[in-house]
């Protein structure tokens, strides 16, 4: 009973922590209805267009750097489906000289390093990653940037987030994007569009996670539900040992498969219930393993 107890324990230590990234804000758009999370440390600048929505300054030690959130229409995509529209654009496998002609108004140097299929929070799109350099008036020093371009199609928008981070060399640009990546991918993450229905059974306010956070959480008190009544049960020693390595493997299994099929795009109550009938299903079966190791091993002495 004990060890049983202590690996529950060692499980809700690990599986429980809700990660930290610092304060986060929220920034609203009242034309396009959409919010987006950002750190706290980061601050507002002036929109250099109409189609710039969100824009956003980074300073950091010996770096530069901003985001963006740009929103333009799309007539072709107005009647379509928030899936139809995943399927015909946002998995749609597109090459680097697709965006390689809007890229070079940043610079003649630019290089995209790659064109990569994502999904970031509940939202398909392109991954694009790239460099280039320019002279600074202000610094009277060549910059050079490495960024990321994420592009999610909507029915009749299309949602681009730029982010990028400028210093006085490229791999001193790159230690500093490496530094900020994690917090430029939980902006398009958050994207919460005002009617949106595709995040039905998530949690629309809160970033993914947190959401992921959350569900794991769910998911470990119905382990203890599933461990309080096995317990319960009154068994012979065999049916024991059956009983107590099948929550053994419910508990070490529910995670990782809830994780997955939250990964895979379920939202966060189906990936919980999938997580569970998976679990449920696979430790039956894999209990009575040791249970054969034991009497083999018995039989020996026989």
């Amino acid at each position: 009973m004990r060890p049983m107890l202590t690996l529950l324990v060692i499980l809700l230590s690990f599986t429980v922590a809700i990660p930290s990234f610092g304060t986060q804000v929220l920034e609203h758009d009242t034309q396009h209805g959409f919010t987006v999370s950002r750190p706290a440390s980061w601050f507002l600048q002036e929109r250099p267009t109409a189609f710039t929505r969100v824009m956003l300054g980074i300073e950091g030690d010996g770096y530069v750097g901003n985001c963006n959130v740009t929103v333009v229409r799309s007539q072709s995509t107005v009647a379509m489906t928030q899936a139809a529209v995943d399927q015909g654009e946002n998995k749609r496998a597109l090459t680097a000289a697709f965006f390689l002609t809007a890229l070079r108004e940043f610079g003649a140097d630019v290089k995209i390093l790659n064109v990569k299929q994502v999904k970031r929070g509940a939202h398909y799109g392109h991954l694009v990653n790239y460099t280039y350099s320019y002279l600074s008036p202000s610094l009277n020093a060549r910059l050079y940037i490495r960024a990321e371009l994420f592009s999610h199609s909507r029915p009749g928008k299309v949602y681009s987030f730029t982010c990028n981070t400028g210093a006085l060399s490229l791999p001193e640009a790159q230690r500093a994007f490496q530094k900020e990546a994690k917090a430029y991918e939980l902006l398009s993450s958050s994207l919460q569009v005002k009617g949106d229905s595709s995040s039905k059974y998530s949690l629309p306010t809160l970033p993914h996670f947190i959401q992921v956070s959350l569900g794991v959480t769910v998911s470990i008190f119905l382990a203890v539900a599933f461990l309080t009544i096995t317990l319960g049960l009154n068994l012979d020693k065999d049916d024991r040992l059956i009983r107590n390595w099948r929550v053994l493997i419910f508990l070490i299994t529910l995670t990782p498969t809830f994780v997955f099929f939250n990964k895979i795009g379920l939202p966060i109550i189906l990936a919980i219930l999938c997580g569970v009938a998976v679990s449920a299903l696979v430790a039956p079966f894999l209990a009575f393993f040791p249970l054969s190791f034991r009497r083999k091993g018995l039989s020996r002495f026989k």
